[in-house]
C-alpha cells in the first residue's frame, strides 16, 4: 500500500527483493532525516567476548539513539560492521574519528 507517495517493507512478500528494497529506502529517510545517537561501549572480555548491539529506539522525535557494546582492544572499523544497522560511510566516518583499539572502559559518543 502506498502512502504519502512511499511503500513499506510490508506491502511485499517477507524476504522479497521489493520488501528488501522498501525496507533500505525507508532506512535512508530515516537516517538522513533524524539526528543519530550512537554510544560506544568497551567491556573487558569477559563481560563482552563479542560486538553486542543494541536496536535503534527513538530517544526524542527526530532522533535515534543506539548503544554497542565492543570487546576491549577491538578496532571501531571491525566492532561496526559487525554490528550492523549503519552505512558503509557512517562506519567509515565513525572509524577514522577513533581509529586505535578500544581501551578499558571505554565511553564513547558519536552524533550526526
Amino acid at each position: 500500500m502506498i502512502i504519502n507517495g512511499s511503500v513499506k517493507p510490508a506491502d511485499f512478500p517477507v524476504g522479497s527483493a521489493q520488501s528488501r528494497a522498501a525496507a533500505r529506502v525507508m532506512l535512508e529517510k530515516r537516517s538522513s532525516s533524524d539526528k543519530r545517537s550512537l554510544w560506544i561501549l568497551s567491556s573487558p572480555i569477559h563481560r563482552c567476548p563479542t560486538v553486542k548491539p543494541g536496536e535503534w529506539y527513538s530517544s526524542t522525535p527526530g532522533e535515534q539513539s543506539r548503544t554497542i557494546c565492543v570487546p576491549v582492544g577491538m578496532k571501531l572499523s571491525e566492532a561496526l560492521p559487525k554490528a550492523g544497522g549503519l552505512s558503509e560511510d557512517e562506519i567509515k566516518y565513525i572509524s577514522r574519528r577513533k581509529p586505535e583499539p578500544l581501551g578499558v572502559a571505554a565511553v564513547i559518543l558519536f552524533e550526526w
